[in-house]
């Protein structure tokens, strides 16, 4: 059912871009230039009032009476409509129109696309968002897609676990235990052996029915197993209009840091050949059509990540929103395209503006995790001028972990080990890793007072290791 929009007498209406969970303050850079860009089209923010302390921030960059609280949780879809009717209606200074619905936020997007149908704006219906968030809807799409590979999984719960403990139902390893709901990297976990399966799936349940962040569609779906893929991992940020693919750019991820899965960095455009790179970009297509619910079409930003071996191309997830941390820095270094903006645009149902020339042919990135564990007493980047990081081409710094200093810090934890992220752009490729050395080796990280090297910083010296699918395995027997 759409939604009716209140009868507002007066002047023209005002549009708004309503930005559905802002998410946690290290957003803000991305609000305030969203806040920049669009005008006049005036920016307003909605947020349940579960995820006050976590998005309050943004009251500070929207005007008081466009910062909207619900009064339920972050998939009460009622609540919000209620709360956003309401200040619609409530027009002291402007008549407003809400012009559309934008979410950057994983723990939004359920909320946003039952807004966006609720008031007939562009954007992708919850029926589609749900085979795509739902892992194991989503791997059962997958493998009916021809020449599109899938991972084979099964919902895990504690009996499938007991019976692969004592032998009763064959499972090989390594496998991959994860949350059944969402995107990212959350509790994801590589378990080895029987032995290893047992210990993680209580812990990981304790962990997430235990969380006071998490919305409850993802802590109450469930957990899933499934096999492990060897390969090149890569990611296609991009958008699609109606269901197809108009802007895509494949970049490749550099091999995880294990048994957490957590994030390291990775290449922008990615360095396999063009042949295998369209190939890619096709997969995430057929995924992208094959999703579709009914009439229903993507409408959007899109994150999609996939391991590419001699075997073939295997979807891992397919995001509905723009990829976090680096990602829209990189892309935009590299094609003109800032994803949020053009994400933006796709909300209010406008034509997307034409790039800016890129400043650069290739970016790499690092995410800053540590190999040891103690109390983390400095961590900053002053020591880089801003002509030395004009000469290093440095794209962004941005060191979140600064504000657990004189913390304890434990390694191997995801990404609440992550303390930042750095992206260097560069002519080549090793123009930009040798940049990347360079900016690494002139931060200030101390552990328990004592500097912590550039080679301590995990992946940082296997910068220049690409991986060429014939040498890695071609996938792991499950």
């Amino acid at each position: 059912m759409v939604a009716a929009a209140p009868d507002v007498s007066g002047p023209a209406r005002i549009e708004h871009l309503l930005v559905a969970l802002p998410g946690a303050a290290g957003r803000l850079p991305v609000l305030e230039r969203l806040k920049r860009e669009y005008a006049p089209v005036v920016l307003a923010v909605l947020v349940p009032a579960e995820d006050l302390t976590r998005c309050g921030w943004a009251q500070e960059i929207v005007k008081a009476d466009n910062f909207i609280e619900s009064t339920g949780g972050a998939d009460d879809v009622d609540a919000a409509s209620a709360a956003i009717d309401a200040w619609m209606a409530d027009g002291k200074a402007e008549a407003k129109a809400l012009a559309g619905v934008l979410c950057y936020d994983e723990f939004g997007l359920n909320l946003t696309a039952n807004l966006c149908e609720r008031y007939g704006l562009p954007g992708t219906r919850p029926s589609m968002l749900q085979t795509i968030r739902d892992k194991t809807r989503f791997r059962k799409v997958c493998n009916h897609i021809p020449d599109v590979l899938s991972a084979q999984s099964r919902p895990c719960t504690a009996d499938l676990v007991e019976n692969i403990i004592n032998g009763t139902q064959p499972w090989s390893f390594p496998s991959i235990l994860k949350p059944r709901c969402g995107a990212g990297s959350w509790y994801v976990q590589q378990v080895d052996t029987r032995a290893e399966l047992a210990a993680a799936y209580p812990e990981l349940v304790e962990r997430l029915t235990g969380s006071t962040t998490f919305p409850e569609a993802i802590t109450s779906a469930g957990y899933l197993l499934e096999e492990m893929i060897v390969g090149q991992e890569v990611d296609v940020d991009g958008w699609a209009e109606n269901g197809r693919i108009v802007f895509a750019q494949v970049n490749d991820n550099r091999p995880v840091i294990w048994p957490s899965m957590s994030e390291v960095g990775g290449t922008y455009p990615t360095m396999l050949p063009d042949p295998l790179r369209l190939r890619i970009v096709a997969v995430a297509q057929k995924v992208i059509s094959a999703c579709a619910s009914g009439q229903d079409r993507f409408h959007g930003a899109f994150h999609f990540e996939a391991i590419a071996n001699d075997e073939g191309i295997f979807p891992i997830e397919l995001n509905a929103r723009v990829g976090g941390a680096e990602c829209p820095a990189c892309v935009e270094a590299t094609t003109g395209h800032w994803l949020p903006a053009r994400a933006a645009e796709l909300a209010l149902g406008r034509s997307i503006t034409p790039a800016p020339a890129a400043r650069h042919n290739v970016v790499v990135s690092v995410n800053l995790h540590l190999g040891a564990a103690g109390i983390l007493t400095r961590l900053d980047s002053s020591s880089l001028t801003d002509a030395q990081q004009r000469r290093l081409d440095v794209v962004q710094i941005v060191l979140w972990g600064q504000g657990s200093v004189g913390r304890p810090y434990s390694p191997n934890q995801g990404s609440r080990s992550c303390l930042g992220w750095i992206a260097c752009g560069g002519w080549d490729v090793q123009e930009a890793r040798d940049n990347m050395r360079e900016v690494v080796s002139l931060l200030k990280i101390e552990l328990d007072c004592e500097l912590v090297s550039a080679a301590e910083i995990l992946n940082v010296a296997k910068l220049d290791e690409d991986v060429a699918l014939s040498d890695v395995s071609t996938r792991s027997p499950c």
